[in-house]
């Protein structure tokens, strides 16, 4: 839910500078376009996280390293909250625009919530992978599908947003590369643009991520169906055969295995 009201409400941030012309309502159109932007993100990072949490059984290891890097991401945002600034600002077609600056000191916060989000979505995929006798299942594939797909959403969306907050530094290192962003006339209002689908497209898939993962219900159905395959090795299916005690211990063995991975898959998919 968080997701999709903060997603709103930088939709309607990213609207308000072309409706609005006077210096105060552009002042306070640019710090909640700046934190509405940084709360869909950070929601986003976080129903992702639940994910991972989920699939290593809430790691104590994974979750203090997980609230770390969170904690850092909120204190950059934060911070580029702080420095944005939005002023009034006249055109030459005398119509009064919004001129921001200072919209670079998202470039921290930007690197940060992409390291965040590809660390997460590496220990989602190792996880499922690490439960390799669960591929069986329907749900891991609609899990290992929803990281793929969200992993390129990121190398498609966030990296080109982090690359427009370097551009627009002033203290860009390569004078080169800065004299041909400046002749494509690269500035705040380039990056403005570029952290649109970030703040809005990210929180969509993650809702319809979520959505098509709590709806899914055919789990329990698919387990049920799997047949275990009869050890390979003849002597040891003998000794098994003539020790019926061992057979049902081996049976129930398999069973509670996949009792406590259905039960683990099925507790995430509600607690999403």
């Amino acid at each position: 839910m968080a997701c999709k009201i903060f997603g709103l409400a930088a939709t309607v941030g990213y609207v308000l500078p072309d409706v609005t012309s006077r210096e105060l309502q552009c002042s306070a159109n640019g710090k909640i376009l700046s934190t509405t932007s940084d709360l869909a993100l950070v929601s986003t990072t976080t129903l992702l996280f639940v994910r991972v949490g989920a699939v290593w059984r809430w790691d104590k290891r994974v979750t203090a390293m997980f609230a770390l890097m969170q904690t850092i991401n909120i204190a950059l945002g934060i911070r580029a909250i702080v420095h944005f600034q939005s002023l009034d600002a006249v055109s030459s077609t005398t119509k009064r625009v919004c001129r921001p600056s200072g919209f670079h000191a998202n470039l921290p916060y930007a690197f940060t919530t992409l390291a965040t989000d590809l660390g997460l979505l590496c220990m989602l995929l190792i996880g499922l992978w690490r439960w390799g006798h669960a591929r069986a299942l329907g749900l891991w594939h609609l899990l290992w599908n929803h990281g793929l797909m969200y992993l390129g959403l990121c190398i498609l969306i966030e990296i080109p947003y982090a690359v427009s907050l370097v551009a627009v530094r002033p203290s860009f290192p390569n004078l080169a590369v800065r004299k041909v962003f400046l002749l494509l006339d690269f500035d705040d209002f380039m990056s403005i643009m570029f952290s649109v689908p970030p703040a809005v497209i990210l929180p969509i898939a993650a809702t319809r991520f979520y959505r098509s993962l709590t709806s899914f219900t055919d789990s329990r159905q698919i387990y049920e169906s799997i047949v275990v395959p009869p050890s390979s090795s003849k002597p040891r299916a003998t000794n098994i055969l003539r020790k019926p005690h061992l057979s049902a211990g081996i049976g129930r063995g398999y069973e509670e295995d996949g009792d406590v991975l259905d039960t683990e898959l099925e507790s995430m998919s509600h607690s999403l």
